[in-house]
């Protein structure tokens, strides 16, 4: 830096051409700040003229770029603020700032600078504004929208949310005089310049952060178009819009929907203009059809001169596209029959798939017209003469879904016409339309057919179709004999010759060899709509079955699953399809979805046509992972049949063959089969020859596979037979002997240890303290530990100080597993009385002052300790039980496991109905107290699981214990409007509302059981019950009311709760609702 000693230097030096930016912000900032040993009278003022002079140089080459340097722009929001002191200052600023050209400086800034400049310019213009007068005229804020528009659309960056209030401040100014009016020349730059650029950004995949910024600039670019500017200056200006080359698909159908939804209402014809403006330029033109659908969703009459233009401009045009010919004319009935004659003579030469759309259109056009019947009766025949594609089942598909809006005597009289004529094409679409229409107008039409006319050759589908409908009505003694006298060669020869035979019941008519030939031609969508229509009657010919398996296979995998899924009912019903399925897998090994079959198939389907292949899957799974997975399937019923079930040998390979899960699994369904059946002689000497083997080679060196096995064994169910139970007992010994002997034992052989019988020898005891000991100083995983814990359950004595020591080594462990609760829970049954009544009073004490860390399991703890109070000792254990419920009730803000708390609640839910002599009234009052509590200051208020176990809790105390509640409706009713200010959360579900609701309806309406001596009587339980209820009910409804009046619910939330409130509703009387009604005022508010 220049050495500067006098106040003259410093300020050339500042005004010289050669120095930075950098150098003159940092020798500025030395000046002002007084480490610049320089005294220059108002310094301050000197800084900020050379300020608005070099932020207005545009030319220069020295120093245009001045602008672009961040610290300038922050250096000129200091010395904005030091320029604001005092009057003079003021004075000052003003004369200066208003030679300054911001706004255009701005805009230069936006389309040269990177993110940090742009951050430093808005925010010392943001000061600008809060504390000055900026001066802008409204062709230069529109330019500045129109560069930060363009800058948004290829820019991302959340600061964004900070600079766009600033550009819509600046937008906004000129704007607030009085007499403003928008001029002609800023109204074209805005829809050139401004317009498409907000139009890409706004219609883009914004980042979710960038919310505020996309609803300010949407609601600026809407006040402008819609409000500002009329509807007549946006049409003019359309062209200028999509102009801009770069214009997205989704930015033009972004401006539509805006269009329709600020126009629609008023001005139907500005969207038509808006519509058609768009649609005529090439880049647009194939998002017609798509905006026309946008279009005709409007609940608004669109004008006919409007679809003749679109109509005339797409017929002109090569190719045309009939997709949208076909929309136009199905949302014009007019423009429909006047262009019939036009539209038949052009499907001559339309493929089918363009056909299908113009029929389909052209049938909408003439039902909004109501002129459906013409359409069939007249239209249809002279289509059909253009073309045969008018007749295929797509077409046919379509029209016939229309025929039920035709009326009963409208479709007999187009019937009757067609049977004079003998118009086999339309009495085809009739009768496949009156499949599909009501009962009523098929027995209005069923007179046309008593004279037998329709039993002509060649008319097997009309015939099928009226067999479908009329079933037995319609004799079929000859039908086949005059509809096709030379047998069935068509598809609907066949389902004809198939509809007659399920009529009379008798399928010795049908011919297999035929039908075979016919299943082999179907397509494979014919196929599978043949099983799902036919699969029954044929059922019995297996090379019918086998033909229709083999075109099944040609389908999807999806497709093939699907069906076997879906109409799996149907199929276990047919022995002949499955024995054919059995046959057809057994020819074709390579057959892809045997497993998905076998998978998906009830053990006794399975068991009675596939048992054969039970064997080689056994031998495949040794290598095989697929094998397994259908093996575990089939073994969940294990009955003792196969080969792996038999040989002890191959049983031993299998279990040895990997260490996978599977396997594991596949071996403890064998095993536990045979100990469920081990009355059965076969697997009795399986199980015992098992437990000889084991013990043999574990008393010597034994294999991979007896260690496995003998994981299985001890693994698995136990039998109650003597023998075995010594036997199991010898095994454990051994294993456990086994085990402690190696120096590394592993986590299976722990999870296996932790999984041994109660109650343990005394050896096996002594042996398992001794593995507990060496492995505390280990490094374990998780489910190691909670293996050792539940170890250590089974090895502690039964006592207090062994339950003191569990209690401990549980807190020191931080787990949460099912696993722990349930071994610590068994070790509880074994304490004595008195031991149990310690650790109860143990536990509460170290409640009261737990460090937070030990507090949650400490609570699980007490909620599993007081499953177990005992009605022998009613007097100590209810002084337990109110004592439980006053320590936790106390901790429930401190407690940090949303699981913890739900634990808790569900205990008390399961002790109102299982333990009902523990509670008192006082239990009762506390534990309302308690839901208070956590609906006012627990962690997890919020959380739905823990609303629903609460609510869960009160349904108990209605449903169980309401006699308590008969003087005080009044603290479930407080309990129950705090529930209800919680469904106004954002975390609210459905669910939630719908538990809410049901409790208020068993409160409205108590479920009680009367005998036979109260009958009826006003003095019933019921009766007492909704009396003393009816008192407080009217502060629910006021609570609701006030409710939704301030936070609105959800309509789904509302809809679930609504049965609720009803019957709190026919719970009050009418001055009881009056009295409601008196407490609210008009708003709703209390």
């Amino acid at each position: 830096m220049v050495e500067l000693k006098t106040a003259e230097g410093t300020t050339k030096y500042l005004r010289s051409k050669g120095i930075s930016p950098q150098e003159a912000v940092t020798t500025a900032d030395a000046l002002l700040s007084g480490s610049l040993d320089v005294f220059l009278l108002n310094k301050h003022h000197f800084v900020f003229d050379l300020i608005c002079d070099r932020m207005n140089e545009f030319t220069g080459k020295d120093f245009k770029s001045w602008k672009l340097e961040p610290s300038l722009w922050k250096l000129w929001s200091t010395v904005w603020h030091l320029m604001g002191q005092s009057p003079l200052d003021l004075d000052a600023r003003s004369q200066s700032f208003r030679r300054v050209k911001l706004v255009p400086i701005m805009t230069s800034v936006i389309e040269q600078a990177d993110a940090d400049a742009l951050d430093a310019m808005f925010s010392c213009v943001g000061e600008f504004l809060v504390s000055g007068y900026i001066e802008a005229d409204e062709y230069t804020v529109t330019g500045l929208l129109g560069a930060y528009a363009e800058w948004l659309e290829k820019h991302t960056n959340e600061r964004v949310n900070n600079w766009t209030p600033v550009v819509i401040q600046l937008f906004e100014l000129p704007r607030q005089s009085s007499n403003y009016k928008p001029t002609k020349k800023s109204t074209a730059r805005y829809f050139a310049n401004v317009l498409p650029h907000l139009l890409n950004f706004l219609s883009s995949d914004v980042d979710v952060s960038l919310k505020p910024t996309v609803e300010l600039l949407a609601q600026q670019n809407r006040t402008f178009l819609f409000e500002v500017e009329s509807a007549k200056t946006l049409c003019s200006h359309m062209d200028d819009v999509t102009a801009y080359e770069s214009l997205t698909d989704a930015a033009v159908e972004y401006l539509f929907h805006e269009v329709i939804r600020n126009l629609a209402a008023t001005d139907i014809a500005s969207c038509e203009s808006v519509f058609v403006s768009i649609t005529k330029n090439e880049k647009f033109s194939q998002l017609s059809e798509k905006l026309l659908h946008f279009l005709a969703k409007v609940n608004r009459a669109l004008s006919t001169d409007f679809f003749e233009q679109l109509y005339t401009t797409e017929m002109t045009r090569q190719p045309i596209r009939w997709g949208l010919v076909g929309h136009i004319i199905s949302l014009s009935p007019e423009l429909a029959q006047k262009k019939t004659d036009d539209i038949i003579k052009a499907s001559e030469s339309l493929s089918a798939e363009d056909i299908n759309i113009v029929a389909s259109s052209l049938a909408q056009g003439y039902i909004l017209a109501r002129d459906f019947d013409k359409f069939i009766g007249e239209v249809y025949p002279r289509a059909l003469e253009a073309n045969s594609a008018w007749s295929s089942d797509d077409v046919l598909d379509h029209l016939a879904s229309k025929c039920d809006e035709l009326s009963g005597n409208q479709i007999a009289t187009l019937i009757s016409e067609a049977l004079k004529s003998s118009e086999k094409e339309k009495l085809v679409l009739l009768s496949r339309g009156l499949l599909r229409c009501s009962v009523s107008k098929q027995e209005a039409s069923f007179k046309v057919f008593s004279d037998e006319s329709y039993l002509q050759k060649g008319w097997s589908e009309v015939v099928y179709y009226l067999l479908c409908i009329y079933g037995d009505e319609i004799k079929t003694d000859d039908i086949l004999k005059k509809v096709i006298p030379d047998g069935p060669s068509t598809k609907y020869d066949f389902f004809l010759t198939f509809r007659v035979a399920e009529l009379k019941g008798d399928v010795g008519a049908l011919k297999e060899k035929k039908i075979e030939k016919f299943v082999k031609k179907l397509s494979t969508n014919e196929a599978f709509a043949y099983a799902m229509r036919w699969l029954v009657l044929t059922d019995s010919f297996d090379s019918i079955n086998t033909a229709l398996l083999q075109k099944l296979a040609e389908g999807s995998s999806e497709q093939f699953l699907n069906f076997f899924t879906t109409e799996a009912t149907l199929i276990y019903e047919l022995p002949g399809f499955l024995t054919s399925l059995a046959s057809f897998i057994t020819k074709n090994p390579k057959f892809p979805y045997t497993k998905n079959l076998f998978c998906m198939m009830p053990s006794t389907i399975y068991r009675k046509f596939f048992s054969s292949f039970t064997d080689k899957l056994c031998k495949d799974a040794l290598k095989d992972d697929e094998a397994k997975l259908i093996l575990r399937h089939v073994f969940k019923d294990a009955n003792g049949s196969s080969i792996l079930e038999k040989d002890l040998d191959l049983f031993k390979k299998f279990t040895a063959s990997d260490n996978s899960e599977l396997t594991t699994q596949i071996s403890q369904l064998i095993w536990n089969g045979h100990i469920t059946r081990f009355k059965d002689s076969a697997s009795a000497d399986f199980v015992n020859n098992a437990l000889k083997h084991l013990l043999k080679a574990l008393k010597k060196k034994p294999a991979a596979a007896d260690i496995r096995l003998s994981q299985v064994v001890l693994n698995g169910k136990r039998s109650r037979d003597p023998s075995f139970q010594a036997s199991l007992e010898e095994l454990c010994d051994a294993y456990v002997t086994f085990v402690t002997k190696n120096k590394e034992i592993s986590d299976e052989e722990i999870n296996v240890l932790a999984n041994l019988p109660s109650p343990l020898s005394d050896k096996v005891r002594a042996s398992l303290k001794a593995l507990l000991k060496a492995a505390g100083k280990k490094d374990l995983s998780t489910q190691t530990k909670s293996s050792l814990f539940v170890l250590a359950t089974k090895t502690s004595t039964s006592d207090l100080h062994g339950a003191l020591f569990l209690c401990s080594l549980y807190l020191a462990l931080q787990l949460d597993t099912p696993v722990l609760m349930d071994s610590l829970s068994a070790f509880f049954k074994t304490l004595s009385q008195e031991d149990f009544y310690e650790l109860y009073l143990h536990l509460l004490a170290s409640c009261e002052d737990a460090n937070p860390s030990y507090l949650d399991p400490t609570v699980r703890l007490l909620s599993t300790l007081a499953h177990h109070l005992d009605k022998t000792h009613q007097k100590e254990h209810s002084k337990l039980f109110v004592s439980t419920i006053s320590v936790i009730s106390s901790r429930i803000e401190d407690i940090e496991e949303e699981q913890t708390i739900i634990g808790f609640l569900s205990a008390l839910t399961v002790m109102l109905s299982d333990h009902v002599w523990i509670v008192s009234q006082y239990s009762v009052e506390l534990i309302l107290a308690t839901v208070g509590i956590v609906f006012k200051k627990s962690q997890h208020r919020d959380s739905s699981t823990v609303f629903i176990a609460a609510i869960s809790l009160v349904s108990y105390i209605v449903l169980f214990h309401r006699f308590r509640l008969t003087s005080r409706y009044h603290l479930l009713v407080a309990i129950l409007v705090e529930a209800m200010k919680r469904l106004t959360r954002k975390e609210v579900t459905n669910e939630d509302a719908t538990v809410f609701g049901r409790i208020l309806v068993t409160l409205s309406e108590p479920p009680i059981q009367r005998s036979t001596k109260e009958n009826d009587s006003l003095t019933s339980q019921s009766a007492i019950y909704k009396r003393a209820i009816r008192k407080q009910a009217h502060v629910l409804l006021i609570n609701y009311v006030h409710m939704q009046v301030s936070a609105p619910l959800k309509s789904s939330v509302t809809d679930a709760l609504m049965p609720g409130i009803y019957s709190v509703f026919g719970l009050l009387s009418k001055v009881e609702l009056q009295l409601v009604n008196q407490l609210l005022d008009s708003s709703g508010k209390l």
